[in-house]
């Protein structure tokens, strides 16, 4: 009976450290729900964090169209994921994805 309360203990701690540092960002597609697994910069008990700018199949949204509501959900983002407490620096990365996207696409159709 000794061992199961020690692997239980050490089971438990495991657990706990790997929720402490694992953070799961969703991320709201047309036609789907995704989510990406990423480790945390600052450990916390949230774990599903919401990405409000981005959307997949459409351009990012602009950062001044957020509600108080969606900004405070990106600023808690992109506080877990990068470490950035300032938001339009993570917000810039998301808009230069955009733009990389944006140029391969365009560089995949052919010119006549």
């Amino acid at each position: 009976m000794k061992g199961y309360g020690v692997f239980s203990i050490l089971g438990g701690t495991l657990f706990m450290c790997v929720w402490l540092i694992s953070g799961i960002e969703r991320i709201e597609r047309e036609h789907a729900t995704e989510y990406n697994f990423f480790l945390k910069q600052s450990l916390g008990l949230q774990v599903v964090f919401v990405n409000t700018i981005a959307c997949g199949e459409c351009d990012v949204a602009p950062l001044e169209s957020l509600s108080k509501s969606r900004l405070e959900q990106f600023s808690q983002f992109c506080q877990a994921r990068f470490g950035l407490a300032e938001v339009r620096l993570c917000y810039a990365i998301f808009r230069e994805q955009q733009a990389m996207a944006t140029e391969r696409m365009d560089a995949a159709v052919p010119r006549p």
